[in-house]
């Protein structure tokens, strides 16, 4: 059984002036469902991801506007062109059957220098459970699950390489261990996508750096309806 909710996408924007000189704009895309049949937990999960939109907006307007029009102060000061700031967030569902929910935002942010950064964060949910889905919750009861996944990314980025010298830092085998997250991971058809932000464990021109683990694997368990 699927039981896929319907997905709003609802949309925060504005654009920042300072001395009639825009100087900042933002664009926060957040999803609202949909569930007769799971609608207290679906309202409970809108409620979450409109207020950390919302909160989020705040900061922008009240954090990173003063820090823009202070650059734009210095720009004036020294004839330099004025930089706006430029703020975008958007989602996506990347699980939506089987009684669970899954998403990652992207929130990238401008605020001067040779290019923005992007950070990336997600969630899963049980929603016929009325819970959240954590890393731990997909794979079989073993204390030695992290390691194993661990050696199924090196596995991968080892491949990887054999393509392409530059694609990782020199010593990625360690740092991959220092800079996992089970935090950083979302569900997809085929299986579990962890990721790395950008400079996790590689140059910026990497990006963000996705690996898979599909269901089939013997250690993984795929979320079904009970």
């Amino acid at each position: 059984m699927e039981y896929q909710v319907t997905v709003n996408k609802y949309m925060l924007q504005s654009e920042l002036s300072y001395e009639n000189t825009e100087i900042l704009i933002y664009t926060i895309y957040f999803p609202h469902f949909e569930s007769e049949r799971f609608a207290a937990y679906i309202n409970e999960i809108n409620l979450e991801l409109e207020t950390k939109a919302r909160v989020y907006e705040q900061y922008v307007i009240n954090r990173l506007y003063q820090i823009a029009v202070e650059e734009f102060q210095k720009s004036k000061t020294y004839g330099t062109p004025v930089r706006v700031f430029e703020i975008y967030m958007d989602y996506q569902v990347t699980f939506n059957q089987d009684c669970a929910l899954s998403l990652y935002f992207d929130q990238y942010e401008y605020t001067g220098g040779p290019h923005g950064r992007t950070n990336r964060f997600s969630y899963s949910w049980d929603i016929q459970e009325g819970k959240p889905i954590y890393f731990r919750d997909l794979f079989y009861e073993s204390p030695s699950y992290k390691e194993y996944i661990l050696n199924r990314l090196r596995e991968q980025i080892e491949s990887q390489l054999k393509k392409n010298q530059n694609l990782y830092y020199e010593y990625y085998y360690i740092i991959i261990s220092e800079k996992f997250s089970e935090n950083n991971f979302y569900l997809t058809t085929e299986g579990i996508a962890i990721y790395f932000q950008e400079y996790d464990i590689a140059p910026f021109a990497s990006g963000i750096l996705i690996f898979k683990i599909p269901y089939t694997d013997p250690s993984v368990i795929r979320p079904m309806c009970q």
